[in-house]
């Protein structure tokens, strides 16, 4: 269904644009849209590290699971520091998107889906990989 996905994305970039229209100038409004989208980005990219870190403490050495540790405690520093010198207004904004998600997830998660009969059972295969 990228369809969906596209038209999601498209609605949520138009309401973006929107909001900023206010801008004195196009530039101030690039740059309001610009800034958004980088701490925006730097959320999931955060999450994504942290996960990563998780995943290799499951599977691999303490060697490993030391330096995977410390690059994503060297990544999550810099994207906290990079959220941190953003507009305050951006990451306000930025906070609220992200609550509003973790509220939301649970109701469009996958395994509520797939506990609803809208998508397939995962076979005994695929959830040994999982877990």
């Amino acid at each position: 269904m990228p369809v969906k996905g596209v038209l999601i994305v498209a609605v949520l970039m138009t309401l973006a644009v929107l909001v900023t229209s206010t801008s004195e100038t196009a530039s101030a409004q690039f740059d309001v849209i610009t800034s958004a989208a980088v701490v925006l980005t730097l959320l999931p990219y955060i999450y994504s590290c942290v996960a990563c870190y998780f995943v290799v403490e499951r599977s691999h050495t303490l060697v490993h699971t030391g330096a995977f540790w410390l690059l994503t405690s060297v990544t999550v520093v810099y994207c906290l520091w990079a959220i941190f010198g953003s507009s305050g207004s951006i990451v306000q904004y930025a906070f609220l998107f992200v609550l509003f998600i973790t509220v939301f997830y649970p109701f469009f998660s996958e395994e509520r889906r797939r506990q609803r009969g809208q998508l397939p059972a995962l076979d005994a295969a695929v959830r040994t990989t999982l877990s």
